[in-house]
């Protein structure tokens, strides 16, 4: 590599130090940028885990040191300087971090953990204990630090990216990049000339200083203390670590085609929320490729025509969301979701609810996971034994069902759990009729095998058979007009559809708003203050726990993507 002669690329002009409680909002508008927590290869040496370190004290630094402005949106430059074959991409955006919500979170979090009477509280919040001993930790391994040498050029992102997953097959080390952002480039010109001194001064490492189309380029020779070497240098903005491959070719998208024009990767990114934390990207496929390589199955990747995955964590006004998106020309595979409203027909006082999709849509899908005439043997001899077609059956179920976790004090249940508890299976049709009829038959099996104690009761939701052993009530099945229906009790299979319902539950409104989903989307709600309540939690957990409200998730399928998302909705602490 022939000898350096110039930095790489001019200074840009400096920015206020984002670190810093007094700063003042100076970003350059046109800086964009992705970040990520560093992930590189497998370390060997103290001088890979102080990297490590050093990306780990810029994620964590937050708390109450810093301030700065709210971001409307995510930055996504990283992605300029990363190749166009990237197969994983994940990255952090620290002004996220430091927006009005992330900080009441954070406080919210060191209130929880205070109250139950951790210690762990203090020692997060001491923020300038933890940076003086990553301060040292650094100087001793790397012969830099964070304050004096990172902190004044650092930016808003850190970023990673992945390529040759495949390698992994044959026990190479694939292409690994970190990207760091940066506020002032002739501030991080001396903090690579610095570190380059300073490595060879803490560990003896050899660090070769030449160019790579015009970049100065630093490379940490393999004499024992980086396998493999440590390539680093400032590409623009850009001040990026990792292997030779991944800096050469982080270099050569600076001039040419990159990540950012990769219309997979735009196309998840402009799935996710705006204002997302961080950010994930993988190409599915070089992952199924690294499958049949190793001589794995892939076909968990291949079976639904998914080629691409992404995912976000995001703090907003309500609590916390994690999305994620699976881009495929297919995403079910050819499968019609049955799906609709139910939560209308559950009763108020439910805990936990998941629900949504019909059953035979679900039997569809694993059948097609399983591979299709494996499962239908499967249910061919069950069937058998039953003396019913399940095929047949199962198809009848094509409307709405749920599953659902309610207060109830009668029954075997909430007998056998001393807790106020009981379940209520909604499983829905649009041939009640004929579902009765599969019902009878399945009654006249137990009774054949000497199940005794069936007694047909009708309600006006329906008719119902109840199981009862020794006088108490163990469970009702029965068929109403739009259900097979299965409740812990005759008392909860009399609610069926009764009002008030789920739908007005107040704690259920809020997460579904959150989630902000189509009604028809499979659908997991969990009233978390209602079973702290249920479970007797002690008066201090309980307090401890009081800003913690509903959890919710939901997964929906369109024709060309599958996304899931789960809510956390928390009352935050106001400091």
């Amino acid at each position: 590599m022939p000898d350096a002669t110039e930095p790489g690329g001019p200074p840009e002009q400096p920015h206020p130090d984002p670190f810093t409680p007094d700063a003042t909002p100076g970003w350059d508008p046109e800086i964009q940028v992705v970040g990520a927590t560093a992930s590189g290869p497998a370390p060997k040496s103290r001088p890979w885990l102080a990297l490590g370190a050093a990306a780990l004290v810029v994620v964590v630094i937050g708390g109450g040191a810093l301030a700065m402005r709210t971001f409307l949106s995510t930055s996504v430059a990283a992605a300029e300087v990363m190749s166009p074959d990237t197969e994983l991409f994940f990255s952090v955006d620290f002004l996220q971090f430091l927006e009005g919500d992330a900080r009441k979170l954070n406080d919210t979090i060191l209130s929880i953990v205070e109250a139950s009477g951790e210690t762990a509280a203090a020692d997060f919040g001491d923020m300038d204990g933890l940076i003086d001993q990553i301060d040292t930790a650094m100087q001793d391994a790397l012969g830099v630090d964070f304050t004096d040498d990172v902190r004044p050029w650092v930016g808003r992102t850190l970023s990673l990216s992945v390529s040759g997953i495949e390698s992994l097959s044959s026990r190479d080390i694939p292409d690994v990049l970190v990207v760091l952002e940066s506020r002032d480039g002739a501030a991080a010109d001396r903090f690579l000339s610095d570190f380059a001194d300073g490595l060879q001064l803490a560990t003896g490492t050899n660090v070769a200083r030449g160019t790579y189309n015009g970049v100065e380029v630093f490379n940490a020779s393999d004499d024992g203390d980086f396998d493999p070497p440590l390539v680093f240098a400032r590409i623009g903005s850009m001040v990026a670590f990792g292997t030779q491959q991944a800096v050469e070719n982080a270099i050569d998208a600076d001039s040419g085609l990159s990540l950012a024009d990769n219309e997979a990767f735009a196309a998840v990114m402009d799935a996710l929320p705006a204002d997302r934390v961080m950010s994930l990207y993988v190409n599915g496929s070089a992952f199924s490729n690294a499958f049949e390589a190793e001589g794995l199955d892939p076909s968990m990747l291949n079976d639904f025509g998914y080629d691409t995955f992404g995912g976000s964590f995001t703090i907003a006004d309500y609590g916390i969301r994690f999305e994620g998106v699976v881009l495929g020309d297919d995403p079910t595979g050819g499968l019609v979701i049955d799906s609709g409203e139910v939560v209308g027909d559950l009763p108020v006082d439910t805990f936990v609810m998941v629900g949504g999709w019909s059953m035979a849509s679900y039997w569809d899908l694993i059948a097609t996971a399983a591979g299709g005439t494996d499962a239908d043997d499967l249910l061919a001899e069950a069937g058998a034994e039953l003396g019913i077609d399940l095929d047949s059956f199962l198809s009848l179920l094509d409307g709405p069902s749920a599953f659902a976790l309610v207060e109830s004090r009668e029954g075997l249940m909430a007998q056998e759990l001393s807790f106020p508890l009981g379940l209520v299976g909604l499983f829905g049709t649009s041939r009640p009729v004929e579902v009765e009829g599969y019902v009878d038959d399945l009654v006249d099996y137990a009774t054949r095998n000497g199940f005794e104690d069936l007694t047909r009761t009708t309600l006006e939701s329906g008719t119902f058979w109840l199981v009862g052993g020794d006088g108490t009530e163990a469970a009702a099945v029965g068929v109403t007009d739009k259900y097979l229906a299965a409740a812990s009790s005759l008392d909860l299979a009399a609610s069926i559809g009764s009002s008030p319902s789920l739908s007005e539950n107040v704690q259920l409104r809020a997460a579904a708003d959150a989630i902000g989903v189509d009604s028809g989307a499979l659908m997991l709600f969990v009233d978390t203050q209602a079973l702290i309540e249920v479970f007797e939690a002690p008066a201090d957990m309980a307090e401890a726990l009081s800003p913690l409200g509903p959890m919710a998730a939901a997964y929906e399928v369109d024709a060309t993507m599958a996304r899931g998302v789960f809510v956390w909705l928390i009352d935050y602490v106001e400091e």
